[in-house]
């Protein structure tokens, strides 16, 4: 299988988040919404969304981008569309990548964000809220949302963590050469691996102590944010 270019920015350097990963961040976030909408939903039918949700992320991410793979060789095949193409080759290729990436985190955030809206429900607040004559809409937005903010923004920083464990996995099947083939080619000098993460990790730490001390600030809990 030929192996295709790094993932280089008009200068030839490195790109350290790709299109395909900055595309999938962008992909999963209307999810929360999704969570939001499916909270108002009668019970029978969060019940069936959930379990839905629960099947698909109970798949691995190996065999879910191979079977995804194989099911647009198969249609190409039989109808000579090629919806996508499902290896780079020596040309980046981004829908397939962005769709793969994403939809993990996705169903992940959306059950975190459901869970959420679930534990705020069952506190006093909401309860004299809804006993008081309010509607569940109003509730679950004016009181319950921002609230719930701070619990899901906690475990972004895991999602962020799960995606480039997705983008590395994505990238070796789908032969893309990028940052993290790079590290490894640098494996024999240190210096520029220990700059590699560090710019991998210190961008994401800023955005999640600069997050949970908006979020704290804007709920007023200010204790136990680092």
């Amino acid at each position: 299988m030929a192996q295709c270019s790094p993932t280089l920015n008009d200068d030839g350097a490195v790109c350290l988040f790709p299109y395909y990963f900055m595309g999938g961040a962008g992909c999963f976030l209307p999810y929360s919404c999704y969570a939001y909408i499916c909270f108002l939903l009668p019970r029978p039918l969060q019940k069936m969304v959930k379990g839905i949700a629960f099947f698909l992320e109970s798949i691995p991410d190996v065999i879910f981008i191979f079977s995804t793979q194989l099911f647009v060789i198969w249609v190409f095949k039989k109808t000579d569309l090629l919806m996508v193409n499902p290896v780079a080759g020596f040309d980046n290729v981004y829908v397939l990548p962005i769709v793969m990436i994403s939809i993990l985190p996705s169903i992940m955030l959306f059950q975190m964000t459901f869970l959420a809206f679930t534990e705020e429900k069952d506190k006093p607040y909401a309860e004299y809220a809804l006993a008081k004559g309010l509607s569940k809409t109003a509730v679950l937005w004016r009181h319950m949302f921002r609230n719930a903010l701070l619990t899901v923004f906690s475990s972004v920083q895991y999602l962020f963590w799960f995606m480039l464990s997705n983008l590395l996995v994505t990238k070796y099947l789908f032969n893309m050469h990028g940052f993290f083939r790079f590290l490894y080619e640098q494996r024999h000098t240190p210096e520029i691996v220990a700059i590699g993460l560090a710019m991998l990790f210190l961008p994401f730490y800023l955005i999640d102590v600069a997050g949970k001390r908006v979020i704290a600030y804007l709920t007023g809990i200010e204790r136990g944010v680092a």
